[in-house]
């Protein structure tokens, strides 16, 4: 295949909406010596889709993110982008944005020198160069740091030169590497908001790699989940915390609630289980758990005695065992304050839960 470099968008004089691509990542595997850190991984992003990488540590989602990016290579799979194999194609030919985990910014180049620095590599005039930069600042809330220095500014701010710089070159693919770790919690959520807007400003094809579940819900268009070098479910964030397909999805997203069936058989009373071939745990979130039926609707009841409440600000952890010995937790909002306020260690409570948020999922192997 021959190489060189992706066609690019034009350039306008300011930040405009790309002209967003979309990317098929087919079977793609890396190894390192005995060690495979991608598995045979496939995944279709449509153009100027949101789609966060999801997974723990060493689950293979960075070096997804840099298989794509070029500073990886990969050893077997396709990477399609403008209905060309981009595998073969070195990093500074993809004409891909990256925005990294420690931002990779100049310290000793001023804010607007950083951001202008793709530009030059690409041989932009400097005047014409500057005024995209500006133009990018600006789109990022940071106008008027044009020459302020790096170590001048606030984790956030810097977070916000990283975007500027990846944006710049209006690429129609970008890539960022758990870029908002580093921040506290407020200024993280404050940039998940601001992240997305861009992002829909923008139209820019964008894959987002975190550890963070919430973070992936607040952000995504769709999901996809990673465990040992393989991606094990992509779906919208809804679908993939109501309906996850497997223990390890359920348990990794948010609380999960998890019994076997023959023993959720006979926990749960008041209606029968559903049946579903194949998925032998049933499951609930423990925020669905309620204290009092939902009026209306048909729900099932769960008898428990309660081991400890702990207080969390906005809500209540409620630790629970059943008479069979399994231990679960039920979270209980502000608005149940005056019977959280009743209820000791040791008491025997029922618990309800509707029947449509009782799902099932198959056990891990």
């Amino acid at each position: 295949m021959r190489r060189g470099r992706l066609m690019a968008p034009k350039s306008t004089g300011e930040i405009a909406r790309a002209s967003a691509q979309a990317i098929e990542i087919r079977n793609i595997t890396k190894r390192y010596g005995d060690q495979t850190a991608l598995r045979r991984v496939s995944l279709s992003v449509e153009p100027g889709e949101f789609v966060a990488i999801l997974g723990s540590s060493g689950s293979g989602k960075s070096t997804l993110l840099m298989a794509l990016a070029g500073f990886v290579q990969i050893d077997e799979g396709a990477i399609i982008l403008q209905g060309r194999d981009i595998a073969p194609v070195p990093a500074n030919a993809r004409g891909f944005g990256v925005v990294f985990q420690n931002y990779a910014l100049f310290p000793h180049m001023s804010v607007i020198d950083n951001v202008m620095y793709p530009l030059n590599l690409r041989g932009v005039p400097r005047r014409e160069a500057r005024a995209r930069a500006a133009e990018a600042l600006a789109t990022v809330k940071l106008a008027g740091f044009e020459d302020r220095r790096i170590d001048a500014l606030s984790g956030g701010q810097r977070q916000r030169v990283a975007l500027a710089r990846a944006i710049v070159y209006e690429p129609a693919v970008l890539l960022m590497d758990e870029p908002l770790s580093a921040l506290d919690k407020s200024l993280r959520e404050e940039m998940q908001i601001e992240i997305r807007e861009l992002h829909d400003k923008l139209n820019i094809t964008t894959l987002y790699v975190t550890h963070d579940q919430r973070e992936a819900l607040t952000m995504a268009d769709r999901i996809a989940v990673m465990s040992r070098g393989e991606i094990v479910q992509v779906d919208t964030p809804e679908r993939i915390y109501r309906e996850p397909s497997s223990e390890f999805v359920a348990r990794f997203l948010g609380e999960a609630v998890l019994f076997a069936r023959a023993a959720a058989g006979r926990l749960l009373t008041g209606g029968a289980l559903a049946e579903s071939p194949g998925r032998d745990l049933v499951m609930l979130r423990s925020e669905d758990l309620r204290l009092d039926p939902a009026p209306g609707e048909a729900c099932l009841s769960l008898r428990a005695r309660v081991h400890a409440i702990v207080f969390q600000g906005d809500s209540w952890l409620v630790q629970l065992d059943t008479a069979e010995g399994e231990r679960f937790c039920a979270r209980a909002q502000r608005a149940s304050a005056a019977r959280m306020a009743s209820l000791a260690s040791g008491d025997e409570i029922d618990l309800f839960v509707r029947a449509a948020d009782i799902h099932h999922v198959r056990a891990d192997a």
